[in-house]
């Protein structure tokens, strides 16, 4: 399936271009693929290598629950994404997550602007994926995410969960989820990670002198939130 290589070659040299730009310290990654068996997707490892297996992306309809049923990883929200399409997102994800340190509370606004800050990254080393390949999505659900963005935030600002600290009141909104709950049905998870995004984008507005160095060392979300001056469309 994958021995025209191409494609991806030119995406990860375009996505490491962006990488230079904004991080110019860093070294250049190289990416290793493989065959995990089924076991691990991605992840970086030494000085900024990255690995993917390939097997976990044969396609949304390939049958991997048949080789192992039991498995979370291989729930049909999941494995839709689990598609050539998304190959060069998923293996720059833990590069993200390792560039964005760790999460500074355990709030759930701490989580959304930490995540939100991630997407960021990804979103300006792919900057020409549509928001259903960045947030790994329906097409349904990215347009839902669209015009509920206001609706969202209200939810978080009416059940008091943006300074909870309760992890299994929360951490659907901001890990990979089949819902949000609370939300309408179209409403995928990860909503508090879709704001987030937002929260970023705004505050990167209000200051876009700020260097990619500099996002990721501010750590307090609460003042980073004010100065944001985030406001969802009405």
């Amino acid at each position: 399936m994958y021995a025209d290589f191409s494609a991806q070659e030119k995406a990860f040299k375009q996505a490491f271009r962006y990488l230079k730009y904004y991080f110019p310290e860093l070294p250049t990654p190289d990416v290793t693929t493989y065959v995990s068996g089924y076991s691990i997707g991605s992840f970086i490892y030494a000085k900024q290598s990255l690995a993917v297996g390939l097997d976990f992306f044969l396609g949304s309809s390939y049958p991997y629950q048949k080789y192992n049923p039991q498995n979370p990883n291989f729930s049909q929200y999941l494995t839709r994404s689990f598609t050539p399409d998304h190959l060069v997102l998923k293996t720059l994800i833990p590069l993200a997550s390792d560039l964005s340190g760790p999460i500074p509370g355990d709030r759930l606004l701490d989580h959304i602007v930490h995540t939100g800050k991630q997407m960021y990254i990804l979103n300006r080393l792919l900057p020409e994926l549509p928001d259903s390949i960045l947030f790994e999505v329906s097409d349904e659900q990215a347009t839902w995410l669209r015009d509920n963005e206001r609706d969202i935030w209200a939810f978080f600002l009416s059940e008091d969960f943006l300074y909870s600290s309760d992890w299994q009141k929360i951490r659907k909104y901001v890990e990979y989820s089949p819902n949000s709950p609370g939300m309408p049905a179209e409403a995928p998870g990860r909503t508090g990670t879709w704001l987030g995004w937002h929260i970023v984008r705004s505050y990167m507005r209000q200051y876009p002198e700020t260097t990619m160095k500099q996002l990721l060392e501010i750590t307090d979300s609460q003042k980073f939130l004010q100065l944001s001056r985030y406001k969802p469309p009405r």
